[in-house]
């Protein structure tokens, strides 16, 4: 599919910011809590102006640690509160996007801190009425974070936020936006938009608002995403548990290439609306809310050398058991038999075949992959699949589920004591499985 090709470029970024991440000492020799960040929008600059509080605990022994940034802001201190005084903090700048923070000697190993970074982000000029901010903060990478923001936004301008908006003040010239997000996520990013941009739709379901932020003014194209996005939604809920948020977003955003899922947002480039009556590019809104359960509802780590290989097989499979049930068997069957096919005559036995485990997000994990997800279903049965994608729902979300676990919580349903060879097997070797 055309727009999972994002993930791999995601992936390559993400390896060389663990390696260089790694360069510097012990993987992420901090902790991150929680963030809580001010920022207001000065629309006369284009400018967005931050004031970042981070908590976190320190188990580095060195009292250094890098940090990573995007969108290159400019930083114009960074401090801590040591008995009600601010003192600035020494850092370095790597390139443009990486800070090397040092601590005081007074912050000991294990100890929580606090720091505090003011900074601000280039709006450019909102031409195509928004702006996607997807890192707008210090981070590191697999940290799982609640967050809380306070926003000062002129009334012309409008934002989008994961999470609860509590609260919307309304001031003389501005708004003010009180967001919380009380379930740990690994991303929060952040669209800026002007007040005239979209065409908004909704609907509840189940006590879950989704909203719809269109470009596209054709309403065929917004109904038929309405329809898939609900009926999808509908049935992920009822099959694998309660979403875990209180809200879902999906946000058409101009300039982008590529489809986004995060807790709680669908960041959508304008590509795949102008397509979408197009073969192979109308299926993505039952792929990424599958996603908001395998993928934001509960989460895979940089590290995991089989990430890729658990969460997008069973993210492509879970949108087969979506056509399987409101389309029937027969349509389930085709579309089956379509990727193995495509796997078996444009992959298979040729220098682009790759075990699933090592395939990262290439075209194998989404073709062969799903087609392992249902010999595992088919060796252990209907109700103990279902009760196996419950589970691991239910004990993760929130938390990291990596390859291992998959293995682990399968092998609860390994009766006759060849389902995990067989899986590995699956999993971890080339070809066609057996």
């Amino acid at each position: 599919m055309k727009y999972f090709n994002l993930m791999l470029k995601e992936l390559i970024i993400i390896s060389l910011l663990l390696v260089f991440q790694k360069s510097f000492g012990q993987y992420n020799p901090i902790d991150i809590l929680t963030y809580n960040i001010k920022f207001k929008l000065d629309s006369t600059s284009n400018k967005v102006l931050f004031k970042t509080k981070l908590q976190a605990i320190n188990f580095s022994t060195k009292n250094e640690f890098i940090l990573f940034t995007y969108n290159s802001p400019q930083f114009d201190d960074i401090s801590i509160i040591e008995d009600n005084n601010k003192i600035n903090i020494d850092y370095e700048s790597y390139k443009k996007d990486t800070l090397l923070i040092k601590l005081p000697k007074t912050i000991n190993k294990c100890d929580t801190f606090e720091l505090n970074f003011n900074y601000f982000l280039l709006l450019d000029s909102l031409k195509k009425g928004t702006k996607l901010f997807m890192r707008w903060y210090p981070y590191q990478m697999d940290d799982l974070v609640t967050w809380k923001v306070e926003a000062l936004i002129p009334n012309k301008y409008h934002i989008l936020l994961p999470g609860k908006l509590e609260e919307l003040k309304d001031t003389l010239n501005s708004q003010i936006y009180f967001y919380k997000q009380v379930v740990p996520i690994l991303r929060y990013p952040l669209v800026i938009y002007k007040h005239d941009t979209y065409t908004k739709n909704s609907c509840n379901i189940n006590g879950i608002d989704i909203y719809y932020y269109y470009l596209t003014k054709d309403t065929l194209i917004q109904n038929k995403i309405n329809y898939q996005v609900e009926q999808s939604f509908k049935f992920y809920n009822t099959l694998i548990g309660s979403y875990a948020y209180n809200n879902l977003n999906l946000i058409e955003i101009p300039g982008i290439r590529y489809i986004n899922s995060q807790p709680s947002f669908v960041l959508i480039g304008s590509l795949f609306f102008k397509y979408f009556n197009y073969l192979n590019w109308n299926d993505w809104p039952e792929h990424e809310i599958a996603h908001q359960w395998i993928g934001s509802g509960f989460f895979v780590k940089s590290d995991d050398p089989g990430g890729s290989c658990v969460f997008e097989p069973l993210t492509e499979y879970l949108k087969f058991m979506y056509y399987e049930n409101n389309f029937g068997k027969d349509t389930f069957d085709i579309k089956l038999q379509n990727i193995y096919e495509e796997y078996k005559d444009s992959i298979c036995c040729t220098e682009k075949d790759k075990a699933i485990i090592d395939a990262n997000a290439t075209r194998i994990v989404y073709i062969k992959g799903p087609y392992v997800m249902n010999l595992i279903r088919e060796k252990i049965g209907d109700d103990k699949w279902k009760h196996f994608l419950q589970s691991i729902y239910s004990s993760y979300k929130g938390k990291f589920f990596t390859y291992s676990d998959f293995i682990q919580n399968l092998n609860q349903y390994d009766n006759n004591g060849d389902l995990i060879i067989l899986v590995k097997k699956w999993m971890e070797e080339k070809g066609i499985p057996q």
